[in-house]
């Protein structure tokens, strides 16, 4: 009965964890802190107006210099907006979507800083609200793909004080092995 159990049930799910790749199995829930600086709007999207009011952004693509102690989640997120919707008195909700880069910055000419990717890439999803005081609250989820964080999961939320492009993003959250919270 020992033998069986062994070979029907312990055996293949000790053999199908070693198929899992050793960085996804080592992984544990590393806990991040984050700093966004908005750098550049690269596009600036389409803005409609209504007659009452009501503010609608589409498609405006943005980059955000990523600083963190955390190397997997330091780099350049691309930003894109896929709907900002905003009432008439500035309160709004907006969602997107983004690649955030995993690298590093050359800051020797600090108004022309350059980016090397040196990892893979998140796949980010994020959504939000705008506050009327123009500040803003995110939630992130992203997948790792390539490098160390191949097959990763990134959950942030963040803040930002107002839009002043002046105001830091601040993210807090965490990376796991996907299924793991």
């Amino acid at each position: 009965m020992k033998q069986s159990l062994f070979k029907w049930g312990i055996a293949p799910l000790v053999a199908c964890t070693l198929l899992v790749p050793a960085p996804i199995r080592a992984q544990a829930v590393r806990n991040i802190k984050a700093t966004g600086l908005f750098l550049e709007e690269v596009v600036p999207g389409i803005v409609c107006i209504s007659d009452r009011g009501h503010v609608s952004l589409k498609g405006e693509v943005h980059i955000v210099r990523m600083v963190s102690d955390e190397p997997r989640v330091a780099g350049q997120m691309r930003g894109v907006n896929l709907d900002v919707s905003l009432k008439p008195d500035g309160t709004g909700t907006f969602s997107g979507i983004g690649w955030l880069e995993v690298g590093i910055w050359d800051l020797t000419v600090p108004q022309n800083p350059k980016f090397t990717r040196t990892d893979g890439v998140w796949e980010t999803k994020y959504e939000g609200i705008i506050n009327a005081d123009g500040s803003t609250e995110y939630r992130i989820t992203a997948f790792g793909i390539g490098g160390t964080i191949d097959g990763l999961r990134l959950i942030v939320t963040g803040t930002r004080a107002s839009s002043s492009p002046a105001d830091p993003y601040l993210f807090s959250g965490k990376i796991t092995a996907v299924g793991r919270d």
